[in-house]
Protein backbone atom coordinates (compact mmCIF):
# COMPACT_ATOMS: atom_id res chain seq x y z
CA UNK A 1 0.00 0.00 0.00
CA UNK A 2 1.24 3.48 -0.79
CA UNK A 3 2.03 5.96 1.94
CA UNK A 4 -0.50 8.76 2.01
CA UNK A 5 -1.00 11.96 3.90
CA UNK A 6 -3.86 11.95 6.35
CA UNK A 7 -7.05 12.28 4.34
CA UNK A 8 -8.80 15.59 4.77
CA UNK A 9 -12.56 15.54 4.67
CA UNK A 10 -14.17 18.71 3.39
CA UNK A 11 -17.91 18.94 2.94
CA UNK A 12 -18.11 22.43 1.54
CA UNK A 13 -19.55 22.79 -1.94
CA UNK A 14 -17.14 23.66 -4.69
CA UNK A 15 -17.60 26.27 -7.43
CA UNK A 16 -20.03 26.06 -10.32
CA UNK A 17 -20.54 23.16 -12.72
CA UNK A 18 -21.07 24.75 -16.10
CA UNK A 19 -19.82 24.81 -19.64
CA UNK A 20 -19.84 28.58 -19.42
CA UNK A 21 -17.43 31.05 -17.86
CA UNK A 22 -15.94 30.55 -14.37
CA UNK A 23 -18.26 31.56 -11.56
CA UNK A 24 -21.50 30.50 -13.26
CA UNK A 25 -24.25 29.14 -11.00
CA UNK A 26 -24.27 25.36 -10.65
CA UNK A 27 -26.84 23.37 -12.62
CA UNK A 28 -28.58 20.25 -11.40
CA UNK A 29 -26.59 17.04 -11.64
CA UNK A 30 -26.08 15.86 -15.21
CA UNK A 31 -27.23 12.44 -16.30
CA UNK A 32 -24.11 10.28 -16.65
CA UNK A 33 -23.15 8.45 -19.81
CA UNK A 34 -24.19 4.83 -20.23
CA UNK A 35 -20.53 3.91 -20.64
CA UNK A 36 -17.47 5.69 -19.20
CA UNK A 37 -16.18 7.62 -22.24
CA UNK A 38 -13.03 9.47 -21.22
CA UNK A 39 -9.46 10.10 -22.41
CA UNK A 40 -8.23 8.67 -19.09
CA UNK A 41 -7.68 4.92 -19.21
CA UNK A 42 -7.49 4.58 -15.42
CA UNK A 43 -10.83 5.34 -13.70
CA UNK A 44 -8.98 6.25 -10.50
CA UNK A 45 -7.02 8.89 -12.41
CA UNK A 46 -10.33 10.24 -13.72
CA UNK A 47 -11.34 10.72 -10.07
CA UNK A 48 -8.23 12.86 -9.57
CA UNK A 49 -9.19 14.86 -12.67
CA UNK A 50 -12.69 15.45 -11.27
CA UNK A 51 -11.10 16.58 -8.02
CA UNK A 52 -8.89 19.03 -9.92
CA UNK A 53 -11.98 20.36 -11.69
CA UNK A 54 -13.69 20.84 -8.33
CA UNK A 55 -10.66 22.66 -6.93
CA UNK A 56 -10.51 24.98 -9.95
CA UNK A 57 -14.25 25.72 -9.79
CA UNK A 58 -14.99 24.00 -13.09
CA UNK A 59 -17.61 21.59 -11.71
CA UNK A 60 -19.76 21.51 -8.59
CA UNK A 61 -20.65 18.15 -7.07
CA UNK A 62 -22.29 19.70 -4.01
CA UNK A 63 -21.43 18.03 -0.73
CA UNK A 64 -20.73 14.29 -0.45
CA UNK A 65 -24.19 13.86 1.09
CA UNK A 66 -25.79 15.86 -1.74
CA UNK A 67 -24.27 13.63 -4.39
CA UNK A 68 -25.01 10.38 -2.54
CA UNK A 69 -28.65 11.41 -2.04
CA UNK A 70 -28.95 12.29 -5.73
CA UNK A 71 -27.44 9.00 -6.91
CA UNK A 72 -29.31 6.79 -4.45
CA UNK A 73 -32.57 8.69 -4.75
CA UNK A 74 -33.07 8.99 -1.00
CA UNK A 75 -31.75 10.92 2.02
CA UNK A 76 -28.28 9.83 3.09
CA UNK A 77 -26.57 10.23 6.46
CA UNK A 78 -22.86 9.71 5.83
CA UNK A 79 -22.14 9.67 9.55
CA UNK A 80 -23.83 6.27 9.38
CA UNK A 81 -23.31 5.15 5.76
CA UNK A 82 -19.90 6.69 5.12
CA UNK A 83 -17.80 3.94 6.70
CA UNK A 84 -17.62 1.92 3.47
CA UNK A 85 -17.52 2.85 -0.24
CA UNK A 86 -20.80 3.67 -1.96
CA UNK A 87 -20.55 1.69 -5.20
CA UNK A 88 -23.35 3.61 -6.90
CA UNK A 89 -21.56 6.93 -6.40
CA UNK A 90 -18.32 5.48 -7.72
CA UNK A 91 -20.15 4.22 -10.81
CA UNK A 92 -21.80 7.61 -11.31
CA UNK A 93 -18.43 9.39 -11.20
CA UNK A 94 -16.85 6.81 -13.54
CA UNK A 95 -19.53 7.73 -16.10
CA UNK A 96 -19.56 11.46 -15.33
CA UNK A 97 -19.40 13.50 -18.53
CA UNK A 98 -16.30 15.61 -19.03
CA UNK A 99 -16.00 18.01 -21.94
CA UNK A 100 -12.82 19.27 -23.60
CA UNK A 101 -13.49 22.96 -22.75
CA UNK A 102 -13.56 21.90 -19.09
CA UNK A 103 -10.31 19.97 -19.40
CA UNK A 104 -8.75 23.02 -21.03
CA UNK A 105 -9.40 25.00 -17.83
CA UNK A 106 -7.45 22.63 -15.57
CA UNK A 107 -4.16 24.18 -14.48
CA UNK A 108 -3.21 22.04 -11.46
CA UNK A 109 -3.52 18.30 -10.85
CA UNK A 110 -2.68 16.83 -7.46
CA UNK A 111 -2.33 13.16 -6.61
CA UNK A 112 -2.58 12.77 -2.86
CA UNK A 113 -4.73 10.86 -0.37
CA UNK A 114 -6.32 14.08 0.85
CA UNK A 115 -7.82 15.42 -2.39
CA UNK A 116 -11.47 16.38 -2.28
CA UNK A 117 -13.04 13.61 -4.40
CA UNK A 118 -12.47 10.59 -2.17
CA UNK A 119 -15.03 11.42 0.58
CA UNK A 120 -17.74 11.45 -2.11
CA UNK A 121 -17.23 7.72 -2.57
CA UNK A 122 -15.94 6.63 0.84
CA UNK A 123 -16.61 9.40 3.33
CA UNK A 124 -14.46 8.08 6.16
CA UNK A 125 -11.68 6.63 4.00
CA UNK A 126 -8.37 7.15 5.78
CA UNK A 127 -5.88 5.82 3.26
CA UNK A 128 -5.56 2.31 4.68
CA UNK A 129 -6.86 0.54 1.56
CA UNK A 130 -5.80 0.60 -2.10
CA UNK A 131 -9.21 1.30 -3.62
CA UNK A 132 -8.10 4.63 -5.12
CA UNK A 133 -4.59 3.65 -6.25
CA UNK A 134 -3.71 4.93 -9.73
CA UNK A 135 -1.87 2.77 -12.26
CA UNK A 136 -1.29 5.35 -15.00
CA UNK A 137 -1.82 9.03 -15.82
CA UNK A 138 -2.41 8.15 -19.47
CA UNK A 139 -4.71 10.72 -21.06
CA UNK A 140 -3.28 13.66 -19.09
CA UNK A 141 -2.35 15.36 -22.38
CA UNK A 142 -6.07 16.13 -22.76
CA UNK A 143 -5.44 18.74 -20.02
CA UNK A 144 -3.88 21.01 -22.62
CA UNK A 145 -3.24 23.96 -20.29
CA UNK A 146 -1.82 22.04 -17.35
CA UNK A 147 0.69 24.15 -15.42
CA UNK A 148 1.39 22.16 -12.23
CA UNK A 149 1.53 18.46 -11.38
CA UNK A 150 1.90 17.69 -7.69
CA UNK A 151 2.30 14.02 -6.79
CA UNK A 152 2.91 12.82 -3.25
CA UNK A 153 1.16 9.42 -3.32
CA UNK A 154 -1.60 7.32 -4.94
CA UNK A 155 0.65 6.10 -7.79
CA UNK A 156 3.86 4.08 -7.81
CA UNK A 157 5.48 5.65 -10.88
CA UNK A 158 4.75 8.69 -13.07
CA UNK A 159 5.68 8.50 -16.75
CA UNK A 160 6.87 12.02 -17.59
CA UNK A 161 6.58 11.29 -21.31
CA UNK A 162 2.78 11.36 -20.91
CA UNK A 163 2.63 15.01 -19.80
CA UNK A 164 1.61 17.93 -22.03
CA UNK A 165 5.20 19.09 -22.48
CA UNK A 166 4.50 22.55 -23.89
CA UNK A 167 2.58 23.93 -20.90
CA UNK A 168 3.96 22.32 -17.73
CA UNK A 169 5.70 24.87 -15.49
CA UNK A 170 5.94 23.19 -12.07
CA UNK A 171 6.53 19.59 -11.00
CA UNK A 172 6.56 18.32 -7.41
CA UNK A 173 7.09 14.58 -7.48
CA UNK A 174 7.60 12.22 -4.55
CA UNK A 175 7.14 8.92 -6.40
CA UNK A 176 9.12 6.88 -8.90
CA UNK A 177 9.66 8.39 -12.35
CA UNK A 178 9.86 6.99 -15.88
CA UNK A 179 11.32 8.79 -18.89
CA UNK A 180 12.92 11.51 -16.77
CA UNK A 181 14.70 12.74 -19.90
CA UNK A 182 11.33 14.20 -20.98
CA UNK A 183 12.14 17.13 -18.68
CA UNK A 184 14.49 18.33 -21.42
CA UNK A 185 11.49 18.71 -23.74
CA UNK A 186 9.41 20.98 -21.48
CA UNK A 187 10.11 24.52 -22.68
CA UNK A 188 7.88 26.21 -20.08
CA UNK A 189 9.33 24.35 -17.09
CA UNK A 190 10.23 26.72 -14.24
CA UNK A 191 10.62 24.45 -11.21
CA UNK A 192 11.10 20.75 -10.59
CA UNK A 193 11.21 19.21 -7.13
CA UNK A 194 11.84 15.49 -6.84
CA UNK A 195 11.96 13.34 -3.70
CA UNK A 196 13.22 9.87 -4.53
CA UNK A 197 16.15 7.81 -3.26
CA UNK A 198 17.15 6.34 -6.64
CA UNK A 199 17.12 9.67 -8.46
CA UNK A 200 18.99 11.32 -5.60
CA UNK A 201 21.67 8.66 -5.96
CA UNK A 202 21.81 9.29 -9.71
CA UNK A 203 22.25 13.07 -9.41
CA UNK A 204 24.91 12.57 -6.74
CA UNK A 205 27.09 10.89 -9.38
CA UNK A 206 28.81 13.60 -11.48
CA UNK A 207 29.03 11.20 -14.45
CA UNK A 208 25.39 10.03 -14.43
CA UNK A 209 23.10 11.16 -17.31
CA UNK A 210 20.46 12.30 -14.82
CA UNK A 211 23.00 14.60 -13.17
CA UNK A 212 23.78 16.06 -16.61
CA UNK A 213 20.06 16.52 -17.24
CA UNK A 214 19.59 18.45 -14.03
CA UNK A 215 22.60 20.63 -14.81
CA UNK A 216 21.08 21.46 -18.21
CA UNK A 217 17.80 22.42 -16.56
CA UNK A 218 19.62 24.65 -14.08
CA UNK A 219 21.51 26.30 -16.94
CA UNK A 220 18.13 27.12 -18.52
CA UNK A 221 17.06 28.87 -15.32
CA UNK A 222 14.86 26.06 -13.99
CA UNK A 223 14.75 25.79 -10.21
CA UNK A 224 15.87 22.22 -9.42
CA UNK A 225 15.77 20.32 -6.15
CA UNK A 226 16.31 16.58 -5.77
CA UNK A 227 15.99 15.19 -2.25
CA UNK A 228 16.31 11.73 -0.81
CA UNK A 229 13.14 10.08 0.48
CA UNK A 230 14.73 8.15 3.34
CA UNK A 231 18.21 8.06 4.82
CA UNK A 232 19.98 5.82 7.32
CA UNK A 233 22.92 7.44 9.05
CA UNK A 234 23.97 10.16 11.43
CA UNK A 235 24.43 13.12 9.08
CA UNK A 236 21.82 13.39 6.33
CA UNK A 237 23.25 14.67 3.03
CA UNK A 238 21.94 17.93 1.58
CA UNK A 239 19.47 18.13 -1.29
CA UNK A 240 20.87 18.49 -4.79
CA UNK A 241 20.09 22.01 -6.00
Amino acid sequence: MLTRRETIFQGAACAAFSMSAPGAVADTYRRPLHEPVTPFTDPNFKLAILSAMMADGIIDLGTPEDLAAHVLGRPVDLEIEGWSPIAEVRDYLARYQIFQPQLDRIETIELDGGIDIYPYIHYFWGGETEEFDIATIEGIKACRNLRSLLVSSMIETVDLALLPHETVQELELSVGLMNIEALDDMPSLQAVQIMDNAIYEDVSDPDHPTRALMERLKARGVSVQVHWMSYVGNTPPPAFE
